[in-house]
């Protein structure tokens, strides 16, 4: 009994992680490539795929993109890159002082 407890709150977290990671169409989405696959994040290839540059980002290779539609999350997971959903918190221009 506590095993199959454990196991359904391993799974809640996992798709609860999942809900708060998963990009949403017109947020932005941080795109990090798997180890090697850094050739795949280039503008031609965002502009044909209706995203915008936003610029990069802190982690080495990864850049951040505004999708103009939905975000092909299975094709980009399929190409060695790991889509995460950026709060909007977090793109907003700071604020003078």
């Amino acid at each position: 009994m506590t095993r199959t407890l454990a196991l359904q709150w391993t799974l809640v977290a996992l798709v609860m992680l999942a809900c708060l990671l998963m990009p949403r169409a017109g947020s932005a989405v941080l795109l990090l490539p798997l180890q090697g696959r850094t050739a795949a994040l280039s503008a031609p290839v965002f502009s044909k795929e209706g995203m915008v540059v936003l610029g990069h980002g802190r982690i080495g290779g990864s850049v951040l993109i505004l999708p103009r539609g939905t975000v092909p999350v299975w094709r980009l997971l399929a190409n060695g890159i790991v889509p995460l959903a950026v709060p909007p918190t977090l793109c907003a221009a700071a604020a003078a002082p």
